[in-house]
This record gives structure tokens, sequence and C-alpha cells, in this order.
């Protein structure tokens, strides 16, 4: 498989995943939206033969939810084998989330109301 064949793929399994927790999300009541290189991919076609090659690797998931459903978010990823950065967390005080999964190893990060790095 040649470098942008295999980027597709890492991905597709990606945007699946991505597409996956916005909908499951959304129907317990928590509002995510995918931003970032996952969101163009999933938006924007274009872009997405592009980044396959230059052989952008498929490292992470970024969401933005509502602040007052923060809460509901943490509980919802954790519930599916998300397990919370704990120091970033504490480091930006509750705007912004990452979240690793026990198996897969799928990276997320949230980002409460805005963009805050």
């Amino acid at each position: 498989m040649t470098e942008g064949a295999t980027a597709a793929a890492e991905w597709a399994e990606l945007s699946a995943e991505a597409v996956r927790i916005v909908s499951e999300a959304g129907e317990a009541g928590v509002t995510l939206r995918v931003m970032g290189s996952a969101g163009i991919r999933l938006h924007c076609n274009a872009p997405g033969g592009f980044m396959d090659l230059l052989g952008r690797p498929a490292k992470d998931i970024d969401f933005v939810v509502p602040e007052k459903q923060r809460k509901g978010m943490r509980r919802y990823l954790e519930s599916r084998g998300y397990v919370t950065d704990r120091d970033l967390l504490i480091a930006m005080e509750g705007t912004r989330y990452s979240f690793r999964h026990a198996e897969s190893g799928t990276d997320i990060d949230v980002f409460v109301e805005r963009l805050n790095f």
C-alpha cells in the first residue's frame, strides 16, 4: 500500500469514528461538532486528497462543545473508553479537554465554546 493510500485508510477510520461520536453524543443530549483536519476531510473532499498525497497522518479528532454540555461530553466519552488527560484539564481550567482511547489509541481534543491553545 502506498503512503497516500495508507493515509487515506487511516483517515477513513478516524472520520468514521468522528461521525459515530457526533451521532451517539447527540442521542445522549450532547452537541459535538468536528473541526480541524478531520472536519475538513468530512466537509471538503478536495483538501482530503491533497492531505493523502502529502502523507499527512491521521492523528486525532478535534471537537467543539457548548460550555453547558462539557460535563455530559466528558461522561459520554469516558463511557466509550476514552480516558481524560487530567493534567491538561487542570492546566486549561476546563476550557480544553484531551482524551485517549484505552484500546485503539485514538486521541481526541475537545474545545469548550472556542479554540484555546
